[in-house]
């Protein structure tokens, strides 16, 4: 990920290690709510394109490019979905921590509850299984890329 905001592409897709496939808001919903899932990474699919806009304190909103809402987490830790953007809203919040420099792998975790993670449920492989967040546990399942994208 470069290091400065200025650097950070406009858009960019979310691909998990463990199956290959990208962080997705389901059917391009614009609903609040929305779950995250796992989907097979595509052009043209805006519900993958993600911007990381600089939030203070070395952290990120998530925003969903076909939206314009941001990944959020339930105030249960259950689920990852999209909800309207609130600028202080501690669940919206997001550090971006790499995890292994080789293959420029990170982890997504919630600023409010540092140790966890953004994750793919039971490091399924099925496409359309939910992201939810879990107790970081180094698992490829809570592995990302940030891939540069077109918008």
């Amino acid at each position: 990920m470069p290091r400065a905001a200025a650097d950070v592409p406009a858009f960019v897709r979310l691909q998990v290690e463990h199956s290959g496939q990208c962080l997705t808001i389901e059917e391009g919903s614009f609903q609040e709510g929305a779950y995250a899932r796992q989907l097979k990474c595509a052009d043209g699919l805006d519900n993958q394109l993600f911007e990381l806009l600089p939030s203070g304190s070395a952290s990120f909103e998530v925003r969903a490019k076909h939206s314009g809402r941001c990944l959020s987490v339930d105030a249960d830790l259950k689920w990852a979905g999209q909800r309207w953007c609130f600028g202080s809203t501690p669940p919206q919040h997001w550090k971006v921590v790499m995890v292994e420099v080789t293959k420029e792998l990170y982890e997504l975790r919630p600023v409010h509850v540092p140790n966890w993670c953004l994750d793919i449920a039971e490091a399924s492989l099925d496409e359309g299984e939910h992201a939810q967040i879990f107790q970081c546990n180094g698992t490829d399942a809570q592995r990302w890329r940030i891939l540069s994208a077109v918008s």
